[in-house]
């Protein structure tokens, strides 16, 4: 029974793939096929837009209510209530610009945040301070291996 099923559905499959095939390499009265693999191509994808197309910046008014709640609406709030405006532009760039290098030239040198450890004293106090978290790091896993039993 399950050969039988494997066996039509196999078919089944050749069937439809080569029904797909047929317009690309059946050649019709001019001798050319009624479909060409060359000119298939993917629709472009669209592109996402923030609001209306061609649309301009966008009010948005900022009130507190009586209960102290924020709200934030296109229209402005009831008469008497204080509000702030914000003019929102969908086409402004809200990532700052990068400092430009000029090519050829060196990247500007900046101050280190903090001072370099000074000579064999400085070195001891590195190494010392690897080796307190070598031994944290050996605690940690010998806690581990107790609690779960693998070691």
């Amino acid at each position: 029974m399950k050969s039988s099923f494997r066996i039509v559905a196999s078919s089944f499959l050749l069937l439809l793939v080569a029904a797909a095939a047929l317009p690309f390499v059946l050649p019709l009265r001019e001798g050319k096929p009624l479909l060409d693999w060359r000119k298939l191509t993917l629709p472009a994808p669209p592109l996402p837009t923030l609001g209306a197309p061609d649309a301009g910046p966008v009010s948005v008014y900022r009130w507190q209510d009586a209960q102290g709640q924020w709200q934030f609406s296109n229209e402005p709030p009831p008469e008497g209530m204080s509000y702030e405006l914000q003019i929102i532009d969908p086409d402004a760039n809200l990532m700052a610009r990068l400092p430009q290098q000029v090519p050829g030239s060196r990247p500007p040198v900046t101050e280190p945040t903090a001072a370099p450890l000074a000579g064999v004293a400085g070195a001891l106090e590195t190494l010392e301070g690897a080796r307190n978290v070598q031994r944290l790091v050996d605690e940690h896993y010998r806690v581990q291996g107790e609690q779960t039993g693998i070691r």
